[in-house]
């Protein structure tokens, strides 16, 4: 079978081919599109938008790298984004940060300093870890500042 053509097309009329045939469905040849700079410079700016948006969504926060791929890789529009940004979870990380900072800016917060005396009620002053090691060394028989095998050791 043959293809057979129609004269050529004019500049206001596309060319158009018969399939052979068994399909008999006719293939229409469209002349060649220009595109201008303003079109292109659209196109751009649109895109930035959509990408622009995606990323400034509300939806987007605790989910942050699912808003860059959307974004970025693929042709979502807003709306569609938006929607399977709230389907998917926000990340734990987000969510424990926002409840430790919360916590932590709660009044209350003790007064550390450096050191380990402290003032006792009659204006002495208390060294907190010899009470610790005090303590250790009723509890186990165990004394610091000497030897391990002390009994052992002739003086």
């Amino acid at each position: 079978m043959t293809d057979v053509t129609k004269p050529a097309a004019t500049a206001t009329q596309p060319a158009v081919t018969t399939a052979p045939a068994a399909t008999a469905v006719p293939v229409v040849t469209q002349p060649a599109a220009t595109a201008t700079v303003e079109d292109t410079a659209k196109v751009v700016t649109s895109e930035r938008d959509r990408i622009s948006a995606i990323l400034a969504m509300p939806e987007a926060k605790g989910r942050e790298t699912m808003a860059q791929h959307i974004a970025l890789k693929t042709g979502m529009d807003v709306a569609a984004a938006k929607e399977m940004l709230l389907a998917s979870p926000a990340s734990a990380n987000t969510q424990s940060n926002t409840a430790f900072i919360a916590a932590m800016g709660a009044d209350g917060k003790p007064v550390v300093q450096p050191g380990s005396q402290e003032e006792a009620a009659g204006g002495e002053t208390v060294d907190k870890s010899a009470e610790i090691m005090k303590d250790f060394q009723a509890a186990t028989g165990f004394k610091f500042n000497q030897p391990a095998n002390a009994a052992s050791v002739k003086h």
